[in-house]
């Protein structure tokens, strides 16, 4: 229900998901104290990257943004863009739910 909310108002499925996919980067960015100086952000932002990176795994980030760059790659030639984002998050979705198990 939530993207059918965000596409309402105008947004593109396309700048969705790779928002999306933007900000699971960010994330993965933040799981090595190194690489954590990637981020173009203030640093009460960073903090909130940080925090929120400590409760996912390398793993888990990196099969989201496998999913969220297939998206990506087939969006243009899609007959069904809105189809293709719905299925994404789906299987983001069950990504997410393996991940609780």
């Amino acid at each position: 229900m939530l993207l059918n909310e965000i596409l309402n108002k105008g947004f593109d499925g396309h700048n969705f998901i790779n928002g999306l996919n933007s900000h699971l980067r960010d994330l993965l960015v933040c799981k090595d104290n190194v690489t954590v100086q990637l981020l173009e952000v203030g640093s009460e932002i960073r903090g909130k990257y940080i925090k929120q990176s400590e409760s996912c795994s390398v793993d888990f980030l990196l099969g989201l943004l496998n999913i969220g760059n297939t998206c990506d790659l087939q969006y243009k030639v899609s007959q069904n863009k809105r189809l293709l984002v719905e299925l994404s998050l789906i299987q983001m979705a069950q990504v997410s739910l393996k991940k609780k198990e």
